[in-house]
């Protein structure tokens, strides 16, 4: 049994109705989703009122899409994490992803993360959909 001083480190397991109402409340269903494997991800082709994935569901304008080959001239970063990867609170074109792909022309980044995504699942969309783009760079962002 896991314990910090005499406090015992219990697992959260939040009820079902309590993360359907958070899924709804931080992005709106039509951007977060259900998934089998990681509990919810993003939608492809998903938006809310500041956010917006592309159809391969990587957090970019609808219209831009990524090569599973890295383009010749580019270091590719791809960056998976939780709500600080993701950008929450920003529009796409204000996350730190694509400010940094902006500062540096020769990068070319790639935005999975999720909000509310812990590291296990964060590893686990990676190798889900993050690995079927060849990178330079893999970021987990915790």
């Amino acid at each position: 049994m896991a314990m910090i001083g005499r406090y015992v480190l219990l697992p959260y397991r939040p009820e079902r109705a309590s993360v359907e109402d958070w899924m709804a409340r931080s992005a709106g269903g039509t951007y977060l989703v259900d998934d089998s494997d990681l509990g919810w991800s993003i939608r492809a082709s998903g938006t809310s009122e500041l956010y917006e994935t592309n159809s391969q569901g990587v957090r970019a304008e609808p219209a831009r899409l990524y090569s599973t080959e890295i383009p010749a001239g580019k270091l590719r970063i791809v960056a998976v994490g939780d709500s600080f990867t993701h950008g929450d609170e920003v529009k796409n074109d204000e996350t730190w992803m694509y400010v940094l792909e902006q500062l540096r022309p020769e990068l070319e980044t790639l935005n999975m993360g999720v909000p509310g995504y812990g590291t296990d699942q964060a590893y686990l969309r990676w190798k889900k959909l993050g690995s079927n783009f060849k990178s330079d760079i893999v970021l987990l962002g915790i």
